[in-house]
């Protein structure tokens, strides 16, 4: 479970996390997802980009899904925190 309740609090998770997550179930865009938020709040856009080349690359080419989410992620990651300089 990638977020756990504390009260009213949110816990999340750190780096060493999501890389154990990654790790077991590599196909999965949804653990790779929260994976970039982490990064981006963590590290700011460069490491979340990062994550998400990352991520494109870890997927299987058979799971088109899991890639679709991922792009669609990157595409919003993008539009809302990218310069268009960097394009």
């Amino acid at each position: 479970m990638l977020w756990e309740w504390a009260g009213d609090d949110e816990i999340e998770h750190d780096e060493a996390y999501y890389e154990k997550q990654v790790l077991s179930e590599p196909n999965n865009s949804f653990i790779w997802i929260h994976f970039i938020s982490h990064m981006y709040k963590e590290e700011g856009i460069e490491s979340a980009r990062k994550v998400c080349e990352r991520a494109l690359k870890s997927i299987d080419m058979s799971q088109i899904k899991e890639k679709l989410n991922l792009w669609i992620a990157y595409m919003n990651l993008e539009y809302t925190f990218g310069q268009e300089s960097k394009f």
